[in-house]
């Protein structure tokens, strides 16, 4: 899906993980390269809700909420 998205001209998103192997990440990451000559992006998107890191920001905030 992705690789069709970044052939009409579409910006992409995909979230982890990338690929079910390494021969199909390497396959769009070709595609988003040439995607990108077009000014087409593409970007992998990272979800860290559960990173303590986070949670500890989060906290921060809503003590001066």
């Amino acid at each position: 899906m992705a690789l069709a998205a970044l052939a009409a001209g579409k910006h992409v998103l995909c979230e982890k993980p990338l690929a079910n192997s390494l021969v199909e990440a390497r396959h769009m990451a070709g595609a988003a390269q040439q995607a990108a000559a077009k000014g087409v992006f593409a970007m992998v998107g990272f979800n860290n809700r559960r990173v303590a890191a986070v949670a500890a920001a989060r906290a921060l905030v809503a003590e001066d909420g």
